[in-house]
């Protein structure tokens, strides 16, 4: 970090040069050789005018060890690259259109201040905010103290209020023609006290620990988040759908597609579904009636040249049919299958045959007796004969019939929507359906939400309402920046731009009490920035209106 320049007085006896640097005779030795006085300088400063000068750590160390400044407000080098390219990210995508029409100017600025605190230093641990801000430039015009952050996100941040900005975003992002919206959820250990939404369910992080779920609509087109709810750890992902349904219908869409996993299929909301008017593409749990599909139609699909997808390297078929019991409407059902998927299964098909085999030689061997757990596991693949006193194994021998029939499921699974589609498009809509857990797994891994830190569920609330801000903003960059990851994929991950965003440095001018830009910009500077149309110039004149100090 650069350190901020002091102005100091000139030293009596002081050597002024050309290049407007002051030096300081510090030692003068007298050479009999030559008859001549050697001098020793050190160079002091640099002048202001012929009495004052900006004082160097020389100075310091010669005029002013025990008068050191005090501590600035701001840092006189600040981090300005990041700010400037959310800032107008928020203006280009109407994010700040839609927060100004919930929140006042101070508020708005706030709001977009955390979510870039949250992006540069991957983490929600608001209370290192003000250390953040001595750094780096913010939008607000003042620095706010970490207690003023967390009475911001108890009270500012309500659900009213979050409710309302939903609104305003979903007004904004409406549109024509059909959209494919990808909806999961997510849940979040809590060990917080205080946090009534902390329950202990279905935890996939750790299954010890209570847990908030986060459920978000993400728009598959450009990964862009519409929609964000938190709700109690212990409800499950199919009851909480029916209510995601309903958000979904409102956001202004003409014809949806909601695109989820398995966890959310049930007959109660398909039914939801269709009166909705939403449609749907959903991948089946596999059962019975996924079974009794393959059966049917499998030989149609497997290896034949017509089922082939060229675009995908699969093999699919379509057809109309009803679920849940042949009992509703009929669905566009399409039967996809893997060779690669099949092959891999089948080899772990057969290394599980062949370890319970191994073990079943072995417990003969010993004449180990067998348990019906045990029993009932390795009598999937095998006809096992006990003796019934002592249960020890009598004989036993692979059931090929049974192993055949489990090899010649695997590499399947099953597709259902709503609306008529191709077994091509289908697929390439599913697909596409990882953009909402890479939402997830930033928001856990690049701005700490991998464990909640809140201690109320107004705390909680207002963090979650700040990150899904920063995911709006992450997703806008990553999609605006897509073309340069075509050319290096590297290095242009989202990690990697705010670092390199992050080096943009201006620094104040004390004799004007302005900042101004300290480098040129690199060749992947320029190239960040002009995925936004940002210049130099838009730099420079960030630059100058950021304020030498900012009020506390």
């Amino acid at each position: 970090m650069a350190q901020q320049k002091m102005v100091v007085d000139v030293p009596e006896g002081s050597l002024f040069y050309g290049n407007g640097y002051v030096y300081f005779n510090i030692e003068s030795t007298y050479d009999p050789n030559v008859k001549y006085t050697r001098s020793k300088r050190l160079c002091i400063g640099k002048n202001i005018d012929k009495n004052t000068m900006y004082a160097n750590k020389n100075y310091i160390a010669l005029f002013a060890k025990d008068s050191l400044p005090e501590s600035p407000e701001r840092s006189d080098s600040l981090a300005i690259g990041v700010p400037l390219l959310l800032k107008k990210t928020a203006c280009d995508i109407g994010l700040d259109s839609s927060l100004l029409a919930v929140f006042e100017q101070d508020e708005t600025n706030l709001i977009l201040d955390l979510a870039a605190y949250a992006l540069v230093e991957e983490t929600d641990a608001f209370q290192h905010y003000p250390a953040y801000c001595f750094h780096n430039a913010i939008l607000s015009d003042a620095v706010v103290s970490d207690s003023t952050v967390s009475r911001f996100l108890r009270e500012s941040i309500k659900p009213s209020t979050t409710q309302h900005f939903l609104d305003e975003w979903a007004e904004q992002n409406a549109g024509e023609g059909r959209a494919y919206l990808c909806y999961d959820s997510t849940n979040v250990n809590c060990v917080a006290d205080g946090v009534s939404l902390a329950e202990m369910g279905y935890a996939k992080d750790d299954p010890s620990k209570p847990q908030v779920n986060l459920e978000y609509v993400v728009r598959q087109e450009d990964g862009m988040p519409l929609i964000y709810k938190d709700y109690p750890g212990s409800i499950v992902d199919v009851t909480q759908c029916s209510d995601m349904i309903e958000n979904i219908k409102a956001l202004g869409y003409q014809d949806i597609v909601a695109i989820c996993d398995r966890g959310y299929i049930s007959k109660d909301n398909l039914v939801e579904f269709d009166e909705a008017g939403v449609g749907f593409l959903l991948l089946l749990k596999a059962g019975d009636a996924t079974k009794d599909l393959i059966a049917k139609y499998g030989k149609k699909i497997r290896l034949r040249s017509d089922a082939y997808i060229d675009e995908h390297d699969l093999y699919g078929l379509t057809v109309r049919h009803r679920l849940f019991d042949n009992s509703g409407s009929c669905r566009y059902l399409h039967i996809i299958w893997s060779q690669e998927i099949a092959d891999k299964e089948r080899r772990s098909i057969m290394r599980e045959v062949s370890g319970i085999e191994k073990s079943l030689a072995k417990m003969v061997k010993k004449g180990t007796h067998l348990s019906e757990q045990k029993q009932k596991a390795y009598g999937k693949y095998f006809d096992i004969e006990i003796f019934p006193r002592t249960r020890k194994i009598k004989s036993y021998k692979r059931n090929n019939k049974t192993i055949d029939s489990a090899i010649e499921l695997e590499g399947f699974h099953v597709l259902a929507s709503s609306v008529e589609m191709t077994c091509s498009e289908a697929i390439d809509a599913y697909s596409k359906r990882d953009c909402v857990e890479k939402a997830f797994r930033s928001l856990k891994s690049n701005t700490g939400m991998e464990a909640l830190r809140g201690h109320s569920n107004a705390n909680v609330d207002g963090r979650f309402f700040i990150l899904f801000i920063a995911s709006i903003l992450r997703a806008a960059v990553f999609h605006s920046s897509r073309d340069l990851r075509k050319k290096d994929r590297k290095n242009y991950t989202i990690s990697a731009v705010v670092k390199e965003l992050n080096k943009i440095e201006a620094v104040i001018d004390y004799k004007t009490g302005q900042y101004s830009r300290r480098y040129k910009l690199t060749a992947k500077q320029k190239s960040i920035l002009s995925s936004r149309s940002l210049s130099a110039k838009d730099v420079d004149e960030f630059a100058k209106f950021i304020p030498s100090s900012y009020k506390s």
